[in-house]
C-alpha cells in the first residue's frame, strides 16, 4: 500500500511541536487528532511564529508560518469588530478547493493568533470541535 492510498488519519503518523513548547504540544495533538489536518500554527501580533506543529509529509514548516502570517492580521481585524459587537471569541474557516484554513485570535491584548491547515476532505465537523477545545487549552496556558 502506498502512502498517496492510505487514509487521511494514517497518513500524520508522527507529529511533533517544532520547539516543543507547550503551546506546541497541544498543536500536535491537534494536528495529529484531526483526520487531514496539515499544520497548525500560534503567531504574535506581528505574525511571527511562537511554535508550530505539522504533519512534515503533508505540508512544509515554512509554508504553514507563511499561512499564520498571513492570516494573523486579518484575525487581528476580524477579532476586534466581533469584541464591538459583543460576539466573544471568533472562528474564521476559509475553504477553498485545495483545503481549508481555520483561524482564531486567543488573546485580544496579545492579538495571539492560531492556525490550523487542513486537506481538501478534512473532516470539518470534528476539525472545529477540536479546534475549539486547542483554543480553550491555548488561553488558559497564555492567562
Amino acid at each position: 500500500m502506498t502512502r498517496a492510498s492510505l487514509p487521511e488519519r494514517a497518513v500524520a503518523a508522527h507529529v511533533d511541536s517544532h520547539l516543543a513548547t507547550e503551546f506546541g504540544e497541544v498543536m500536535a495533538a491537534l494536528v495529529a487528532t484531526v483526520p487531514g489536518a496539515r499544520g497548525a500554527v500560534l503567531t504574535d501580533r506581528d505574525g511571527h511564529a511562537i511554535d508550530f506543529a505539522l504533519d512534515a509529509g503533508a505540508i512544509d514548516d515554512l509554508d504553514l508560518q507563511i499561512a499564520g502570517a498571513q492570516c494573523a492580521r486579518t484575525l487581528a481585524a476580524m477579532h476586534h469588530l466581533a469584541q464591538r459587537r459583543a460576539l466573544g471569541r471568533t472562528a474564521v474557516l476559509v475553504e477553498a478547493s485545495a483545503g481549508c484554513l481555520l483561524g482564531a485570535t486567543l488573546r485580544e491584548a496579545d492579538e495571539l493568533t492560531i492556525v490550523l491547515v487542513l486537506r481538501a476532505r478534512a473532516h470539518l465537523g470534528f476539525a472545529l470541535a477540536a479546534f475549539d477545545r486547542a483554543c480553550d487549552e491555548l488561553a488558559r496556558l497564555i492567562a
